[in-house]
């Protein structure tokens, strides 16, 4: 499934919950204070039929709620299902290939993008740098795509085209296929929710195991 495609999906999964909790809440004419609650299960098992890998429904509620201050902050005006799906196939959706096209926008002095360099060279990734202080050319690109000038950022094109844009953490690519063990959560009280463990099965996971570190860390700024 393409990226299009993919969004597209995502798209219609939040129109129908929105629907239907409207129709659950039409007594209070839609007013839930809990709705991020609401939201997580009436989405968690279609949407994991659509990421890269499964979120827990206390994944999803963190997710929703950072979709939403984003969505106040910078777009209240806009419909929300698809800016909705757009920033969950940014940062969970499945790669539509192996052949995808990577660059990181970064800066030389910027402490999170010294996290993500050193991030890459431990998992000896080879992705393209380009820096948007050196560079009129990529700050440009960035502002144009992003509206703003924050960094790091991953960026993606798929082999159809098809442009990503991924703050503050990584995108879920598969570069090559190594078989073994997946990765699997766990939770305690010193470590993100998000962090994984275990062996990896392609720098694809290895890519999963940094965004979702980072995705908590970080959150969805940028």
């Amino acid at each position: 499934m393409s990226v299009t495609e993919q969004r597209a999906t995502m798209t219609e999964l939040f129109r129908a919950a929105g629907k239907a909790h409207g129709q659950a809440f039409e007594d209070r004419n839609g007013e839930d204070p809990e709705w991020p609650l609401w939201y997580a299960e009436y989405l968690q098992e279609p949407l994991n039929r659509l990421t890269a890998y499964p979120l827990t429904r206390s994944q999803l509620v963190y997710c929703l709620m950072n979709v939403e201050f984003v969505l106040e902050a910078t777009a209240n005006d806009v419909d929300w299902p698809p800016y909705y799906a757009t920033h969950f196939v940014e940062r969970f959706g499945v790669a539509e290939s192996a052949d995808d096209t990577l660059a990181l926008y970064h800066s030389e002095d910027c402490p999170y993008c010294v996290t993500v360099r050193a991030s890459l060279a431990r998992l000896g990734l080879d992705i393209e740098l380009r820096d948007v202080d050196e560079d009129r050319q990529h700050r440009e690109a960035l502002v144009k795509a992003r509206q703003r000038a924050t960094v790091p950022v991953l960026w993606v094109r798929s082999s159809s085209g098809d442009e990503r844009w991924i703050p503050n953490s990584w995108t879920s690519s598969a570069i090559s296929k190594q078989p073994v063990t997946r990765p699997t959560a766990r939770r305690s009280a010193s470590r993100s929710p998000f962090r994984f463990h275990g062996k990896h099965d392609t720098p694809s996971d290895r890519y999963t195991e940094a965004k979702c570190a980072n995705i908590v860390e970080r959150g969805f700024n940028g």
